[in-house]
């Protein structure tokens, strides 16, 4: 249930964006990877992330923004995140 692969998520998360009347945006392209023989681009991301923060401490998720310069980070508050609960509920999902 926890596992790396929430598609679901992201697919009912951008779903409700453009459902939002939020944007003009009308299609959205989403790719799925196969599983075991490829990885998406950002885990090498990741891992730049990572290897600039090698050996230093991080006390507060600011200083994870000064790390690598590589990135634009964008701040986001709580109530800037939107939970797909309900919307999992309401849905027919194959495993």
């Amino acid at each position: 249930m926890y596992g790396r692969n929430r598609n679901i998520n992201t697919t009912l998360g951008l779903m409700r964006f453009l459902q939002s009347g939020e944007t003009d945006i009308k299609v959205i392209d989403q790719k799925f990877l196969m599983p075991g023989h490829s990885f998406p681009p950002n885990d090498s991301d990741f891992g730049s992330v990572e290897l600039a923060a090698k050996g230093k401490t991080v006390y507060l998720p600011v200083h994870w923004y000064s790390r690598t310069k590589k990135f634009i980070v964008c701040p986001l508050n709580l109530e800037e995140f939107y939970s797909t609960s309900n919307l999992e509920r309401n849905i027919s999902r194959r495993r």
